[in-house]
């Protein structure tokens, strides 16, 4: 009966022993598909860097292939599109503190560019505007339909999602990308990096 007992200990002890082995495999394993989908996100990370920067380096060269200013200012929105997905634009220059609207896309399938187009802001009369000349950063709005005064200030309630980037020259506010789509939430903060770092490229050209 002793050798009997001790055969079935042992035997208890090789399968714990197994079970422990099995679950240190399994943890193993875990540790190894995570390593996996680490080296994916990051080398999908890097490919879209590669590409972004590929974009930049063209967008780079369109902008700077006229030395037309309205030219200039007709490629802007065309090379936004290749970096950011938008429903409407429109690109504003800002003169002695007045800002005007003088180039624009997507607004009349919605029935609101004629009016949006040719009124004329005063940057201290619109606090969205104010905060990008002091501070000189993006203004990005997630989800638009908790939050009314600018952006549904000009018949435009069809936007969910806003993003505004000011373009500075030498310190001073001279234009102002603005970006809208009717999807909520659509635009966030890697969006927002995007578009200054184009606005880099068009500062440079305008």
């Amino acid at each position: 009966m002793t050798d009997q007992k001790k055969t079935k200990a042992q035997l208890l002890g090789e399968v714990t022993a197994l079970r422990q082995k099995v679950a240190q495999l399994e943890e193993k394993t875990k540790l190894q598909q995570q390593s996996t989908r680490n080296f994916r996100r990051l080398f999908e990370s890097e490919r879209e860097q590669r590409q972004e920067i590929e974009r930049l380096q063209q967008a780079g060269i369109v902008l700077h292939s006229s030395l037309n200013f309205e030219t200039v200012l007709d490629y802007i929105l065309e090379q936004v599109a290749q970096f950011i997905t938008y429903d409407a634009a429109c690109l504003m220059l800002v003169h002695e503190g007045n800002v005007r609207v003088v180039r624009w896309y997507g607004y009349a399938r919605r029935g609101t560019a004629p009016g949006f187009a040719l009124k004329t802001f005063n940057i201290s009369d619109v606090p969205e505007l104010q905060a990008m000349d002091t501070n000189g950063e993006p203004w990005l709005v997630p989800d638009a339909s908790t939050y009314n005064p600018w952006i549904h200030g000009h018949g435009t309630r069809w936007v969910k999602s806003h993003l505004s980037a000011p373009i500075r020259i030498k310190g001073t506010l001279t234009g102002i990308i603005q970006l809208d789509s009717a999807t909520p939430n659509f635009f966030n903060q890697k969006h927002a990096n995007m578009l200054s770092r184009f606005i880099y490229q068009a500062a440079i050209a305008v």
